[in-house]
């Protein structure tokens, strides 16, 4: 371990300890809360999706002890929106926490997440859990509302080294714990298509498709990340997934070994494009390899080797753990995912960001999708107006543009209908629900810089 590595671990493990000194965690306490949340993984390109490659093979074995979800979607295709949808139980037009004047060529104006939603370590700190955030995306800052919560809210460099660091680091944290504890643990290594200097290499493709500058993101991705092929983004894309999966499965065997009575929730914020429609990186579309992410649940309450089929979402994920640890039902628009029937609920996802509005509603019968005409420089795009429709009559493909279904007028008009209603009515929510309250901010110069180097801003 680097020295670096170890400063940052005493560091946080004596921050810890005095936040859980006064708790007094007794044999049959609350269990711990840890979520693992690998930045930008999409499904297919694990072992749980069924991928060719080995790439989450540490991962593939834990999830035979837990219960896999095989049809997991994020409610949003990038971070600050899906994460907010996580951490309130409540989908995109709801919380709010979206748009950003990126390009800052009029407003300068982002979205903030409004203190008067609770936030799932808000909740549970009032049921006497020590909360602790060590996360190495920096887009989720205190400034736009992400510390809600959280005793100790820690922000690190999205590289390889504190992806490391934010690993041991969570395991040290729960050794030092005395009374229940919930680790929000986010690791950043496949958003960066970066891998430890000197590592040896597993994946190599033979055929090179050239990626273009015109394609979307595509002078981000050659120029920032130094890809010049499709298939070299992703042979690095998977090198960085095979490496966090280490770092993945040695965390999650040693809580479970040193910690057995702890909840670990394992998931992502979105996926990743690899020109399937076009584009590179990802929060353009809404396509499913943006919107499929894995998910995988261990701890009390929770099935060993349980495969569900059903499709589920992001924001189930917050009234699954109130659920699990049996406390006090909170308002949220997602269903638990333990105890009942999780493909009930039908899935909607949003983006907003830039100049672009898109929305989607994904059912058993099919995925209807949205794009709105794009607005000028500045100004927040909203759902109104005429936008381009596909449907999509197997809402679990990964799709190609030649693979839009026709839809008869009546059904895709009952369908459109459904998702105007969701989409009125969570908006109506939203407003009810921060009336009054500050829900903009103005970009720094610094976030914005971040966000550039992130591939939000090209």
């Amino acid at each position: 371990m680097s020295r670096l590595n170890r400063i940052w671990i005493t560091i946080i493990c004596v921050v810890a300890a005095a936040l859980v000194a006064c708790s007094g965690q007794e044999e049959d306490s609350p269990p711990h809360v840890l979520f693992i949340l690998v930045d930008t993984l999409r499904v297919d390109h694990t072992g749980l999706g069924g991928y060719e490659r080995d790439t989450t093979p540490g991962l593939d074995t834990l999830a035979e002890e837990g219960t896999v979800f095989l049809n997991h979607f994020a409610n949003a295709p990038w971070t600050k929106p899906s994460v907010a949808s996580i951490l309130t139980g409540l989908l995109p037009p709801t919380h709010g926490c979206q748009w950003g004047d990126f390009n800052r060529a009029a407003s300068g104006k982002v979205d903030l997440l409004a203190e008067s939603f609770t936030t799932l370590p808000e909740a549970l700190r009032e049921q006497g859990w020590s909360t602790v955030c060590l996360m190495t995306n920096q887009t989720l800052t205190s400034r736009i509302g992400f510390d809600q919560g959280f005793d100790r809210f820690d922000v690190l460099p999205g590289t390889t080294t504190y992806d490391r660091v934010v690993a041991e680091a969570t395991a040290a944290l729960l050794d030092e714990a005395t009374g229940p504890t919930f680790v929000w643990c986010h690791m950043m290594s496949p958003h960066e298509y970066e891998t430890p200097p000197g590592r040896e290499r597993n994946f190599e493709s033979e055929h090179l498709t050239p990626i273009r500058a015109l394609q979307p993101n595509g002078a981000m991705i050659r120029d920032e990340y130094g890809m010049e092929y499709r298939e070299q983004a992703i042979d690095m894309y998977d090198e960085t997934v095979l490496y966090v999966d280490e770092l993945v499965t040695k965390l999650i065997k040693t809580v479970r070994e040193r910690h057995p009575n702890t909840l670990i929730v394992f998931t992502s914020d979105h996926g990743e494009e690899f020109g399937e429609h076009g584009g590179y990186l990802h929060s353009r579309t809404l396509y499913n390899e943006l919107l499929r992410v894995p998910l995988v649940i261990w701890g009390p309450g929770v099935a060993s080797g349980k495969r569900v089929e059903e499709m589920t979402h992001s924001v189930d994920l917050f009234p699954t753990v109130i659920n699990l640890l049996d406390l006090p039902e909170l308002p949220s628009q997602g269903e638990p995912l333990f105890g009942g029937d999780p493909g009930s609920q039908e899935i909607y996802a949003e983006k907003i960001a830039g100049t672009e509005a898109r929305r989607a509603l994904i059912t058993t019968e099919g995925k209807l999708m949205e794009t709105k005409p794009p607005v000028p420089d500045g100004v927040r795009p909203d759902m109104a107006g005429k936008g381009r429709w596909l449907h999509f009559a197997d809402p679990l493909a990964f799709e190609n543009p030649e693979d839009q279904d026709r839809i008869l007028k009546p059904e895709f008009l009952r369908r459109r209908a459904r998702l105007q209603e969701i989409w009125k009515s969570s908006r109506e929510l939203h407003e009810l629900r921060t009336d009054g309250e500050a829900t903009q901010g103005t970009i720094t110069d610094e976030e914005l810089e971040v966000l550039r180097k992130l591939g939000y801003v090209e």
